[in-house]
């Protein structure tokens, strides 16, 4: 108000995760919807969504009727886009993604690095 900062303002969270549950074929229409409102929530308190495939990703899995259709589908493409205040904004698309240790890959759960070390050796 009259800006002044409030505690929301200066409070954020660093990690977070939004699991998106939909019909494949809505799947990708879903998450564009759901970036645009991260990205300008993020941005009416001045933050900047860092979007690298080592920061803010998405991992899309598909289950059910439709699925092998938009896996294909999604395989051929690497960003989603979505429009944020104007902008067109790409959200990388990855296989896998390594935070602190753990690995979460696409169409799996969260395995713990050491395992993958273990693998490799």
């Amino acid at each position: 108000i009259n800006n002044i900062l409030e505690p929301d303002d200066v409070s954020y969270v660093d990690d977070a995760v939004f699991f998106q549950c939909s019909d494949a074929l809505s799947l990708m229409a879903r998450a564009q919807r759901t970036m645009a409102i991260i990205d300008m929530t993020h941005e009416q308190h001045g933050f900047k969504l860092g979007l690298k495939p080592d920061k803010t990703v998405a991992i899309p899995t598909c289950i059910g009727s439709g699925s092998h259709q938009a896996a294909v589908d999604i395989m051929g493409t690497s960003s989603i886009a979505y429009n944020s205040r104007g902008a067109v904004k790409q959200l990388p698309i990855v296989r896998s993604y390594k935070h602190l240790g753990t690995w979460t890959v696409s169409g799996n759960s969260p395995r713990l690095d050491i395992i993958e070390n273990r693998r490799s050796e």
